[in-house]
C-alpha cells in the first residue's frame, strides 16, 4: 500500500471552482473498488447463508429418516409400508435436491462476479493511469509497477469478496449451532424440577413424600404419592395404561424433569434400572453385558451366566463385534439385561415391563434367578401380567382417574 501511495502520486482537478489535492489517490481508487466489489458481492450472495442452512436441516431430516427405517425396517416390512416411506423418502430428498441446486445458483452467480471483479481489477489501474502515461508524467515501466501495486492492494482488500461463498456456509453453521443453544436454554428455563428434592437415605430404604408428577404440557398425572419401600420386600407397580407407572420410575431415577416433591434414595451405585428395551452399545457382546462397564467378570462366568439366563446359544459371541440391539431379538435382550443385573448386583432393581417379550416360564426362570442370585436385591417391577402377583409381597396401584397411589399387599391366594 505504501508504494501504491508513493508510485501514484497526487491527482489535482478543479472542482466547482476549487482546486482538489488527493495525494496517492490510487490507494483511495483500490480502496473504493474493493467496497464497491465487496457491496455487490453481498447483494448477490446474501441468501447463501439461509440456503446453506436450509439445506443443513434439509440433509439432517434426510439422514433421520434413513436412520429410523434402518431400526424399523422389519416393521415397515410386516406393514408393507415400503410405498409410503418411499413417498416420504422422495418427498425430503426432493426439497433437499430443490434447496442445493438454489445454492449452486447463487454461487454461480458469485462465481461469475468474482471474475469480473478479478479480471477488471488487472485492467483497471491501466485505466485510471492511462492519461498520466500518455502525457508522459510516467513511463511504461512506471505504469506497469502501478499496476502491479495496484494488484497487492487490492487483493489484500478483497477477502470478503473471494471468501463470500465459505463464509456464508460458516455462518449458516454458526446460526444453526447458536439455535440448538437457545432451545437448550428455553427447555432448561421452561419448566425446570419444581422443588424437587432428592435426599440420600443410610437405611437403604426409598420413599417418596408429597411427589406430583406432571406432563410437558402442565397437566397433572399424579398427585400427593406417598410411600416407603423397605429393603428385602419386591414390589409390584400396577396401573392402567397411561396412568404413570414409567413416569414414576423416570421421577426416581431422576430423569423425569416434570415433577415436584421429595424422593429420597440410597446412593446411585446402589441401584439399577432396567427399561423395556434394553440398551446395547456397539462394540463386543463382553462388551454388552458388562456396560456400563465399572464391573470384570471372565469369559467363563459370563459363559455360565447366560446360559442361566437360557441364552448361552450367545456364549461363543462374547469377542464379536456387531449392533447387538439389531442381531438379538427383544427377548433375547431383555435376558441379557438380566445377566447384567446379576454381575452388578445392585441393592434395588427397577425393571420396566423388563419380561414383557418373554413367556410366563421365562419370566418365571428370571424372577428366580434373581431370587437366588441377588439375595441381598430388592426388586420393584413395573408390570400387567398376573403371573408377577407371585414374586412379589407388595404392589403399588395407580390409580388414572384419581391421579393417585395406593401401597397395599398382594392377595396370593387369588392367583391360580
Amino acid at each position: 500500500m505504501v508504494i501504491l501511495w508513493q508510485l501514484s502520486g497526487p491527482l489535482q482537478f478543479n472542482a466547482l471552482g476549487q482546486q482538489v489535492h488527493i495525494p496517492g489517490y490510487l490507494v483511495w481508487v483500490a480502496l473504493v473498488y474493493s467496497v464497491i466489489g465487496t457491496w455487490i458481492t453481498h447483494k448477490v450472495g446474501q441468501k447463501l447463508v439461509g440456503l446453506n442452512f436450509v439445506q443443513q436441516r434439509y440433509e439432517a431430516d434426510f439422514r433421520f429418516s434413513m436412520m429410523r427405517l434402518r431400526e424399523n425396517a422389519e416393521s415397515v416390512a410386516f406393514y408393507e409400508g415400503e410405498k409410503q416411506e418411499g413417498i416420504v423418502f422422495k418427498r425430503r430428498f426432493t426439497l433437499l435436491l430443490d434447496n442445493f441446486w438454489k445454492i449452486v445458483q447463487k454461487q454461480k452467480q458469485l462465481v461469475w462476479l468474482n471474475s469480473g471483479y478479478s479480471q477488471i481489477a488487472i485492467i483497471f489501474p491501466f485505466v485510471v493511469c492511462i492519461p498520466r502515461y500518455l502525457s508522459r508524467e510516467i513511463t511504461l515501466g512506471g505504469l506497469m509497477q502501478i499496476a502491479a501495486a495496484f494488484g497487492r492492494v487490492q487483493d489484500s482488500l478483497s477477502y470478503f469478496v473471494d471468501m463470500y461463498s465459505s463464509l456464508a456456509q460458516w455462518q449458516a453453521v454458526v446460526d444453526r449451532l447458536i439455535g440448538f443453544g437457545l432451545h437448550m436454554t428455553e427447555v432448561e428455563d421452561e419448566k425446570p424440577q419444581l422443588n424437587l428434592n432428592r435426599l440420600k437415605t443410610i437405611d437403604n430404604k426409598v420413599s417418596v413424600r408429597h411427589l406430583d408428577l406432571e406432563l410437558p404440557d402442565g397437566s397433572i398425572l399424579m398427585k400427593n404419592i406417598n410411600f416407603e419401600l423397605q429393603p428385602g420386600t419386591n414390589v409390584l407397580v400396577k396401573g392402567a395404561s397411561g396412568s404413570g407407572k414409567s413416569t414414576l420410575l423416570r421421577a426416581i431415577a431422576g430423569i423425569w424433569p416434570f415433577v415436584s416433591g421429595e424422593i429420597a434414595l440410597p446412593e446411585q451405585e446402589k441401584i439399577m434400572f432396567i427399561p423395556q428395551r434394553p440398551y446395547l452399545p456397539l462394540g463386543t457382546l463382553r462388551e454388552a453385558l458388562l456396560y456400563p462397564g465399572t464391573r470384570q467378570k471372565t469369559d467363563e462366568e459370563l459363559a455360565a451366566l447366560l446360559k442361566l439366563c437360557k441364552i448361552e446359544s450367545l456364549a461363543g459371541n462374547l469377542g464379536m463385534e456387531a449392533d447387538w440391539s439389531h442381531v438379538l431379538s427383544i427377548g433375547e435382550q431383555q435376558r441379557l439385561a438380566f445377566v447384567r443385573a446379576i454381575i452388578y448386583e445392585p441393592n434395588w432393581l427397577f425393571l420396566d415391563e423388563a419380561t414383557s417379550a418373554l413367556d410366563e416360564d421365562t419370566e418365571k426362570t428370571m424372577y428366580k434367578l434373581l431370587a437366588e442370585r441377588l439375595t441381598e436385591t430388592t426388586v420393584v417391577s413395573i408390570g400387567h401380567r398376573s403371573t408377577l402377583n407371585k414374586f412379589h409381597s407388595l404392589q403399588i396401584k395407580l390409580d388414572k382417574i384419581t391421579a393417585s397411589a395406593f401401597l397395599q399387599k398382594i392377595n396370593l391366594e387369588s392367583i391360580n
